[in-house]
């Protein structure tokens, strides 16, 4: 969990500038196909620094995605439809966590750990045939030469630092207790319920996504 953690961290911006320019269904493609050779590679190896570089290398693809997603669901709305679209396009997160992680967990208790990589590998060979047949292309941002802006930049826009502050605080608030669920509901005396616990935090995020997708464009910052 580290190693991947640490591919999306120190690749995400560096790669997303690298390849502002490619065309975004390429983009997308590009980190699909990386993303399933990685967790193949995970399935199969029996070497310890082999499956860490694996790891790493999921981690690189899952960050150029995600840097990618929201922009990329957001540009195919229209103009009173693109925080909906984001919305929705976000959606996948509490369904993965709430449906595809006990899924996975299943799966890999009845049949081995290698059998949940290799099916997360089909799934996304799936995608990578729907994806051409589905999504909509749309080109990259090449911006003038000297006129890209730096990090700090950015962060000097109103309203991003306090954003970036809230994203950071929340999502590290929310993966520690969701990391260790099970040690917290042993405490309470539910360690059996971890799944009917994870269902209902899904239902809930979900609830939360469609509110959000609801009201987004009418009163973003409320």
């Amino acid at each position: 969990m580290t190693v991947y953690a640490l591919g999306t961290v120190l690749t995400a911006i560096p790669l997303s500038t690298a390849t502002a320019g490619w065309r975004r269904r390429r983009l997308l493609l590009t980190a699909m196909a990386g993303f399933a050779v990685a967790n193949t590679v995970t399935a199969l190896s029996t070497s310890y620094p082999l499956t860490m570089a694996a790891r790493f290398a999921a981690g690189v693809a899952a960050g150029l995605a995600w840097a990618l997603l929201a922009g990329y669901a957001r540009r195919m709305a229209p103009a009173h439809l693109q925080g909906r679209a984001v919305a929705v396009a976000m959606a996948g997160i509490p369904v993965a966590l709430s449906l595809g992680v006990p899924a996975g967990t299943f799966v890999g208790k009845v049949t081995g750990w290698q059998t949940a990589f290799l099916v997360m590998t089909g799934l996304t060979l799936v995608l990578l045939a729907w994806i051409p047949a589905a999504v909509p292309d749309h080109p990259g941002h090449r911006p003038e030469k000297g006129s890209s802006p730096s990090m700090l930049g950015a962060l000097k826009v109103p309203g991003v630092a306090p954003v970036l502050t809230v994203t950071l605080v929340f999502v590290l608030a929310h993966t520690l207790l969701y990391t260790y669920i099970a040690a917290f509901l042993d405490r309470l005396g539910m360690g059996g319920r971890a799944d009917a616990v994870l269902l209902v935090f899904g239902g809930a995020s979900l609830t939360g996504t469609w509110a959000v997708g609801a009201l987004i464009n009418r009163r973003l910052r409320a």
